[in-house]
């Protein structure tokens, strides 16, 4: 089980090439919240393309905000009113994937405009007796877009077609206790082949293993950058736990 509240912005829509540059270290900035104390108004900051605060209340309004929600026989998704420390809101959403019930559900939403650089940034609080998951928050584009997530589990994208960025937990076959380390699972057209000449995920994760918390509020943000041309591998990932 795991509770979950959601503030995605600076998003991509469409992502055509993506490299691999050696990991740095990014100097300390304020952007966009520090203008907005608690998030709130920051929706209608014009360089936020989308922000989700779950203060509706109920899952059928938040449903209208996204382009496609999976929420099998209405038991994976409810409202909490478990909050951060420094929440301005009252409500959260927990998600459960019940074993043999459900393989948990999903928000997927097209965005506003598409971006050369992007910033995502949400809260995250595991169960105390959280497992291991599947996948978790995912950024991407498709060429063209859909109103629906699109498969491609195990195919190498062309270049043209699609690129995903995933940031989830990963156990590396329980060498970590669940729900195990952050990890970028990524999909792009010079992705490396897997056994049995699939092109599952490629992971990138920091040097220094970075431990999910389980019991405690997490801020997590990612950033993409695209390659300033097709030809020039100058792409960027980056990743910022509770900073």
């Amino acid at each position: 089980m795991l509770k979950l509240q959601l503030i995605l912005f600076a998003f991509t829509l469409i992502l055509l090439c993506f490299a691999i540059i050696p990991q740095r270290v990014y100097s300390q900035s304020y952007g966009i919240a520090e203008k907005y104390p608690g998030d709130i108004g920051i929706e209608n900051d014009p360089n936020v393309l989308f922000a989700e605060n779950f203060e509706a209340g109920n899952i059928e309004e938040i449903g209208k905000h996204w382009d496609n929600v999976s929420n099998k026989d209405g038991k994976v998704m409810r409202i909490s009113s478990d909050v951060p420390p420094s929440s301005s809101g009252k409500y959260s959403l927990q998600m459960t994937s019940t074993l043999g019930e459900n393989t948990g559900g999903h928000l997927y939403v097209r965005l506003k405009r598409p971006v050369d650089t992007a910033y995502a940034r949400f809260y995250v609080k595991f169960a105390e007796d959280n497992s291991y998951i599947h996948h978790f928050v995912h950024i991407g584009g498709y060429n063209p877009p859909t109103p629906w997530p699109q498969g491609g589990a195990g195919e190498r994208p062309r270049g043209d077609d699609r690129v995903t960025i995933g940031i989830e937990p990963h156990g590396d076959n329980g060498r970590y206790p669940p729900p195990g380390i952050w990890s970028f699972y990524n999909y792009w057209h010079e992705m490396k082949v897997s056994a049995g000449n699939r092109y599952w995920g490629n992971a990138l994760r920091p040097i220094k293993p970075a431990i999910v918390p389980k019991g405690k509020w997490q801020c997590v943000e990612v950033m993409i950058k695209l390659n300033s041309a097709p030809d020039i591998p100058d792409g960027e990932l980056a990743l910022w736990l509770d900073g």
